[in-house]
């Protein structure tokens, strides 16, 4: 649930406590219940600083406002948001600019000492001791449905990260790759005991850039598993290489055993072994990848994991990505660590299929317009590298 904490509940929580108590402990409750996310408007932030230093010193204002900092998200003072508050001249204009930030920012409820400033406004507005009432009474608990993907909720702690990264991306106007994108690669590989990571357009592209560098094409076969999302086979096909279906294992992942048989009845039939064999560590659940490494080498075949899945699991102590050629992710919105959009990247520990990788990746390109390999458009985007980069200070292993 969202809570909108407008100026003058805010100072009484945090420095009128003797005249309002119920404020202050609410204050406490609502930090410590993590069903709850508090939200501010930077705008009444230059009256608290202005209210608080005046009356209590500068040094009581600053420490509320790294307070305030550190447990609220800050809704910025927007353009739309101040337009919309001097649509009513007859209103004071300090409330009209919360009540456009509550509502844009799709807040569920508003704290405020006078309620009567917000009547008008699409969330409805409650005192500290109307909501504290409500509360004991699990009213807020009674109607809440748990969904099985709540996007929502990660908001409040990478917010204003996010937003001051954006921000810097528009103001310098560097929307693709770039310095975010960087950063996040760079993180990525430690977090993955990778020596090398290439930020790329989603997990599928990911998939395509790996069999590409590895020269696996027409003529060609590649062992997938047959429970997977059809990404695993579309790259290949798309590679225009053959998916060859091997089934499972009592995990979902694909069965070193059955992977055995394959290349053993293709060997002692003289017929041409697949090139490759792309194990999917499905459920965040790492393949048996002692067994398929050992039968890659014993039949000259190559190892991409799609580990889409699988951010940070580990097969015996190894992070998953670092037993095959590539490891390739997906940060589709949905997975563990989610981009804002579509997003994908490969991780290696060979310099040479890193350097063709990432060629690959922007159309064969080694220095701009120089192009030695047929390649695609696979960049990653500088917005979704700055999410990434930010959400892995929140990725817990």
């Amino acid at each position: 649930m969202k809570i909108f904490i407008e100026t003058d509940a805010l100072i009484d929580m945090a420095v009128r406590s003797d005249l309002y108590p119920q404020s202050f402990k609410l204050l406490n409750d609502l930090i410590e219940t993590p069903e709850f996310s508090l939200w501010v408007s930077a705008a009444s932030l230059i009256n608290v600083n202005h209210i608080v230093s005046k009356g209590q010193g500068r040094e009581k204002a600053r420490a509320l406002l790294k307070f305030i900092r550190e447990e609220f998200s800050i809704i910025p003072f927007r353009n739309s948001i101040f337009v919309k508050a001097l649509v009513r001249n007859d209103a004071d204009f300090d409330d009209q600019v919360q009540i456009a930030s509550a509502e844009a920012f799709g807040m569920d409820c508003i704290i405020s000492r006078n309620v009567d400033c917000f009547r008008g406004c699409s969330v409805p507005a409650l005192t500290p001791g109307d909501f504290l009432e409500k509360w004991k009474a699990r009213e807020f608990n009674s109607s809440i449905q748990v969904p099985f993907l709540d996007l929502k909720a990660q908001h409040h702690q990478i917010y204003n990260e996010i937003d001051d990264r954006i921000t810097d991306i528009i103001t310098n106007t560097a929307f693709v790759l770039g310095k975010h994108v960087e950063e996040f690669e760079k993180r990525f590989a430690e977090f993955h005991e990778a020596k090398y990571c290439i930020g790329v357009s989603s997990g599928t592209d990911a998939l395509h850039i790996a069999l590409m560098a590895l020269e696996i094409g027409s003529g060609d076969a590649v062992i997938v598993p047959v429970n997977t999302f059809i990404a695993t086979a579309g790259a290949v096909s798309t590679a225009g290489a053959e998916p060859v279906f091997v089934d499972c294992d009592e995990y979902y992942n694909i069965d070193p055993e059955k992977i055995r048989e394959y290349l053993s009845n293709m060997s002692s039939e003289l017929r041409t072994l697949p090139k490759a064999i792309i194990p999917v560590h499905l459920y965040g659940q790492p393949a048996n990848m002692d067994e398929i490494v050992a039968l890659a080498e014993k039949f000259g075949v190559m190892v991409v994991e799609d580990c889409c899945q699988a951010h940070l699991a580990e097969w015996r102590g190894k992070k998953v990505g670092n037993f095959g050629a590539f490891g390739a992710f997906s940060f589709y919105p949905g997975k563990n660590l989610g981009a804002y959009g579509e997003a994908g990247a490969l991780v290696t520990n060979d310099e040479n299929l890193y350097l063709k990788a990432k060629m690959i990746r922007q159309h064969g390109e080694t220095k701009r317009y120089h192009h030695n390999v047929i390649g695609h458009n696979y960049r990653m985007e500088a917005i979704q590298g700055a999410v990434l980069a930010t959400k892995l200070n929140f990725l817990v292993e």
